[in-house]
Protein backbone atom coordinates (compact mmCIF):
# COMPACT_ATOMS: atom_id res chain seq x y z
CA UNK A 1 0.00 0.00 0.00
CA UNK A 2 2.74 2.44 0.88
CA UNK A 3 4.65 1.99 -2.37
CA UNK A 4 1.40 2.44 -4.33
CA UNK A 5 0.28 5.34 -2.17
CA UNK A 6 -0.16 7.81 -5.04
CA UNK A 7 -2.05 5.25 -7.15
CA UNK A 8 -4.58 4.64 -4.40
CA UNK A 9 -4.87 8.31 -3.37
CA UNK A 10 -3.54 7.76 0.15
CA UNK A 11 -2.58 10.99 1.94
CA UNK A 12 1.13 11.70 2.50
CA UNK A 13 2.31 13.67 5.51
CA UNK A 14 5.96 14.66 5.14
CA UNK A 15 7.29 15.13 8.67
CA UNK A 16 11.02 15.50 7.93
CA UNK A 17 11.76 16.21 11.60
CA UNK A 18 12.39 14.34 14.82
CA UNK A 19 9.69 11.76 15.56
CA UNK A 20 7.34 13.07 18.25
CA UNK A 21 3.75 12.60 19.32
CA UNK A 22 3.08 15.95 17.60
CA UNK A 23 3.70 14.43 14.15
CA UNK A 24 1.25 11.61 14.86
CA UNK A 25 -1.23 14.04 16.44
CA UNK A 26 -1.30 16.00 13.15
CA UNK A 27 -2.24 12.79 11.31
CA UNK A 28 -4.94 11.95 13.84
CA UNK A 29 -6.31 15.49 13.53
CA UNK A 30 -6.46 15.12 9.73
CA UNK A 31 -8.55 11.94 10.16
CA UNK A 32 -10.88 13.74 12.55
CA UNK A 33 -11.29 16.74 10.21
CA UNK A 34 -12.18 14.34 7.37
CA UNK A 35 -14.73 12.58 9.65
CA UNK A 36 -12.76 9.35 9.23
CA UNK A 37 -12.05 8.96 12.97
CA UNK A 38 -13.86 10.08 16.11
CA UNK A 39 -10.65 10.56 18.09
CA UNK A 40 -7.15 9.22 18.72
CA UNK A 41 -8.44 5.90 20.10
CA UNK A 42 -9.97 5.10 16.69
CA UNK A 43 -6.60 5.34 14.91
CA UNK A 44 -4.11 2.51 14.49
CA UNK A 45 -0.41 2.99 13.82
CA UNK A 46 2.13 0.75 12.13
CA UNK A 47 5.59 1.78 13.33
CA UNK A 48 9.08 0.31 13.26
CA UNK A 49 10.70 -0.93 16.50
CA UNK A 50 13.48 1.63 15.94
CA UNK A 51 10.88 4.40 16.05
CA UNK A 52 9.52 3.10 19.34
CA UNK A 53 13.07 2.89 20.70
CA UNK A 54 13.81 6.48 19.69
CA UNK A 55 10.55 7.93 21.02
CA UNK A 56 10.87 5.97 24.27
CA UNK A 57 14.18 7.73 24.87
CA UNK A 58 12.95 11.31 24.33
CA UNK A 59 11.86 12.79 27.64
CA UNK A 60 9.01 15.30 27.45
CA UNK A 61 10.41 18.34 29.25
CA UNK A 62 7.31 19.83 30.83
CA UNK A 63 5.45 16.63 31.69
CA UNK A 64 7.53 15.12 34.47
CA UNK A 65 8.87 11.63 33.82
CA UNK A 66 7.11 10.92 30.51
CA UNK A 67 8.49 10.09 27.12
CA UNK A 68 7.24 10.89 23.61
CA UNK A 69 6.27 7.24 23.15
CA UNK A 70 4.15 7.40 26.34
CA UNK A 71 2.15 10.22 24.78
CA UNK A 72 1.64 8.21 21.57
CA UNK A 73 0.65 5.04 23.45
CA UNK A 74 -1.74 6.88 25.78
CA UNK A 75 -3.54 8.57 22.88
CA UNK A 76 -3.78 5.64 20.45
CA UNK A 77 -3.72 2.73 22.89
CA UNK A 78 -1.06 0.04 22.99
CA UNK A 79 -3.37 -2.47 21.28
CA UNK A 80 -3.66 -0.15 18.26
CA UNK A 81 0.03 -0.32 17.33
CA UNK A 82 1.96 -2.93 15.39
CA UNK A 83 5.44 -3.13 13.91
CA UNK A 84 7.91 -4.69 11.50
CA UNK A 85 5.91 -4.66 8.28
CA UNK A 86 7.69 -1.51 7.10
CA UNK A 87 11.11 -1.00 5.50
CA UNK A 88 14.08 -0.44 7.81
CA UNK A 89 15.08 3.18 8.52
CA UNK A 90 17.45 4.80 6.02
CA UNK A 91 19.14 8.09 5.19
CA UNK A 92 21.06 10.79 7.01
CA UNK A 93 19.65 11.61 9.45
CA UNK A 94 18.21 8.12 9.93
CA UNK A 95 14.47 8.29 9.25
CA UNK A 96 11.55 5.93 8.92
CA UNK A 97 7.94 5.78 7.73
CA UNK A 98 4.73 5.06 9.64
CA UNK A 99 1.24 4.14 8.47
CA UNK A 100 -1.88 5.43 10.22
CA UNK A 101 -5.25 3.81 9.58
CA UNK A 102 -8.79 3.88 10.91
CA UNK A 103 -12.01 2.04 10.17
CA UNK A 104 -15.03 4.28 9.74
CA UNK A 105 -18.24 2.67 10.92
CA UNK A 106 -16.44 -0.65 11.25
CA UNK A 107 -15.52 -0.69 7.55
CA UNK A 108 -11.84 -1.38 6.86
CA UNK A 109 -9.96 0.76 4.32
CA UNK A 110 -8.33 -2.24 2.62
CA UNK A 111 -9.91 -5.39 1.21
CA UNK A 112 -8.22 -8.68 0.41
CA UNK A 113 -10.15 -10.84 -2.03
CA UNK A 114 -9.37 -14.55 -2.27
CA UNK A 115 -10.40 -16.19 -5.52
CA UNK A 116 -11.10 -19.90 -5.68
CA UNK A 117 -9.54 -22.55 -3.52
CA UNK A 118 -5.94 -23.05 -2.50
CA UNK A 119 -4.10 -25.14 -5.09
CA UNK A 120 -1.87 -27.84 -3.65
CA UNK A 121 0.99 -29.03 -5.85
CA UNK A 122 3.03 -32.08 -4.87
CA UNK A 123 6.40 -32.72 -6.42
CA UNK A 124 8.02 -36.05 -5.46
CA UNK A 125 11.02 -35.75 -7.80
CA UNK A 126 13.48 -33.11 -6.41
CA UNK A 127 13.77 -34.76 -3.00
CA UNK A 128 13.09 -38.38 -4.06
CA UNK A 129 16.58 -39.65 -3.18
CA UNK A 130 16.21 -38.49 0.42
CA UNK A 131 12.60 -39.69 0.71
CA UNK A 132 11.23 -36.18 0.75
CA UNK A 133 8.18 -34.69 -0.88
CA UNK A 134 7.73 -31.00 -1.78
CA UNK A 135 4.30 -29.49 -1.38
CA UNK A 136 3.51 -26.01 -2.66
CA UNK A 137 0.32 -24.10 -1.88
CA UNK A 138 -0.83 -21.37 -4.24
CA UNK A 139 -3.63 -18.88 -3.67
CA UNK A 140 -4.94 -16.14 -5.94
CA UNK A 141 -5.58 -12.94 -4.01
CA UNK A 142 -6.22 -9.29 -4.81
CA UNK A 143 -5.67 -6.33 -2.51
CA UNK A 144 -7.39 -3.02 -3.02
CA UNK A 145 -7.68 0.21 -1.08
CA UNK A 146 -11.40 0.96 -1.00
CA UNK A 147 -11.24 3.96 1.33
CA UNK A 148 -8.00 5.93 0.98
CA UNK A 149 -9.30 8.66 3.34
CA UNK A 150 -8.84 6.10 6.13
CA UNK A 151 -5.08 5.75 5.47
CA UNK A 152 -2.21 8.19 5.97
CA UNK A 153 1.53 7.70 5.41
CA UNK A 154 3.96 9.66 7.56
CA UNK A 155 7.45 9.97 6.05
CA UNK A 156 10.71 11.42 7.30
CA UNK A 157 10.20 10.52 10.96
CA UNK A 158 13.77 11.10 12.09
CA UNK A 159 15.11 8.70 14.69
CA UNK A 160 18.69 9.95 14.84
CA UNK A 161 20.22 13.38 15.16
CA UNK A 162 21.41 15.06 11.98
CA UNK A 163 25.08 14.46 11.31
CA UNK A 164 25.50 11.34 13.37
Amino acid sequence: MITGRATYGIALQEVDAAATWGAFRAGVTAFMVANAASGPGAVRAMIRPELWDYMDGILVGDCGFRFEYDRLREALGAANMTSNALPAPTGTPLATTALLTTSTGGVAPVYVGAWGAIDMIRDPYPDAQSGGLRITALATMDVTVARPVQLRVLTGLEIAASGG
